[in-house]
């Protein structure tokens, strides 16, 4: 197997030849006219991210009018072996399932050259690459056989993702892919009957008309819906329900739904239970409320604000503790946690006050807060629980200072 001949540079030296070269030629662009050599090589001998074969070092030098001897000077020879036709093969039949770090271990070679030979013969990694006609229908086979059937759109996205967006990809839609196969799935044809008794059953878990994002776990509904009746509106209408938009709520209409709602859930219900459950109810609240708490109050309902009061604590502690402190920030989640300490024009630490280490709540609010800052704190009145996760912690009253 043929060698070529690499020239080691000391860090930095192999940068300054080419960007001498650079200047002396006026720009990248007329170097790569002038010398013949790839952008994408020259990008890389500039950052240093591959040697300079000795063939090209004499290019350079003979263009910048140096000595080569005294350039070869304090350099290191590297002898590199010259892919063979078996090290392309294996590429080929790998490079989609293999990641370039386990083909360079199998071929003793640099993860940078496996990438550059892969780009060299043009072959492009990714999902739009990796599902081609075969691979899908094989796939495909694989679920059909696994249900007994031919599996629905529904199906598709939960069990293989990709291959449903190569299917789009390459077929269109869903029904032509299942067409090529002489291959239908069984649609549900919704009666007038079924509309309004899935919309009621609906209606009734919710406590309110649902609006168009209430029906994201029954899009056939909503379909059908639109189908027969023409819009949602006119299906409301001929049920005798009032549109969204038109309901007006008021203090009475709070009293009245809450009431019905406490009856439901057989108890008082958390502010946490509404914001679930019954969001419009719990805007409405605190429009024509101060706040939870005093809306319970007005109605005759004792409510512990222990809450609230370690809220503001942990507020004030902050504040004394750290300068740049922000209350209630709202992320680009919308989720706002109690307190984000800013560093850097960043949130450094995001402190969000609980009553108790064990609540519940604290396993979402990781998932809500940590992407958007470097460290996530829970303090915590009551419970000695710890949190086995990088960057998140429970802060115990006591160990506050």
């Amino acid at each position: 197997m043929e060698k070529i001949v690499f020239l080691k540079f000391q860090k930095g030296r192999q940068r300054s030849i080419i960007m001498t070269a650079i200047k002396k030629a006026g720009s990248q662009g007329k170097l790569i006219n002038l010398l013949g050599i790839p952008s994408a090589s020259i990008y890389d001998y500039k950052n240093e991210n591959r040697f300079l074969p000795i063939k090209r070092v004499k290019k350079l030098i003979m263009f910048l009018g140096l000595n080569f001897n005294k350039i070869k000077k304090g350099t290191e020879e590297k002898f590199i072996e010259q892919w063979d036709n078996g090290e392309i093969k294996f590429i080929f039949a790998n490079y989609l399932d293999m990641t370039a770090r386990e083909i360079a271990d199998k071929l003793n070679r640099s993860v940078h050259s496996i990438k550059h030979r892969r780009e060299q013969l043009s072959l492009k990694k990714g999902p739009a690459y990796r599902w081609t006609e075969k691979k899908v229908i094989i796939r495909f086979n694989e679920l059909k056989k696994k249900l007994g059937r031919a599996p629905t759109y529904q199906e598709c996205t939960k069990e293989a993702g990709g291959m449903l967006s190569a299917i789009h990809r390459i077929w269109g839609k869903y029904s032509d892919f299942l067409g090529s196969l002489d291959l239908t799935t069984k649609i549900r044809k919704w009666t007038k009957k079924e509309c309004i008794g899935e919309f009621e059953k609906l209606r009734k878990k919710i406590c309110s008309i649902p609006t168009q994002q209430g029906f994201k776990k029954c899009s056939g509904l909503f379909r059908a819906i639109i189908r027969r009746w023409g819009s949602y509106n006119n299906f409301l209408k001929e049920l005798g329900h009032k549109p969204n938009f038109e309901l007006k709520w008021n203090q009475e209409e709070c009293i009245s739904k809450f009431k019905k709602f406490k009856i439901k859930k057989r108890h008082l219900p958390t502010i946490e239970e509404l914001r679930n459950l019954y969001p419009a109810l719990v805007a409405a609240i605190y429009k024509y409320f101060e706040s939870y708490p005093d809306f319970l109050r007005k109605i005759g309902y004792e409510y512990s604000d222990y809450w609230q009061k370690w809220e503001k604590l942990v507020t004030k502690i902050c504040q004394k503790l750290y300068s740049n402190v922000v209350v209630k920030p709202r992320l680009k989640n919308n989720k706002q946690p109690d307190i984000a300490i800013l560093k850097d024009g960043a949130f450094e630490k995001i402190i969000d006050a609980k009553l108790n280490s064990f609540a519940s709540s604290i396993k979402k609010d990781i998932k809500n807060y940590k992407s958007y800052c470097k460290r996530l704190e829970f303090w915590c009145l009551l419970g000695h629980k710890k949190l086995n996760l990088k960057n998140v912690k429970v802060v115990r009253l006591n160990q506050l200072k």
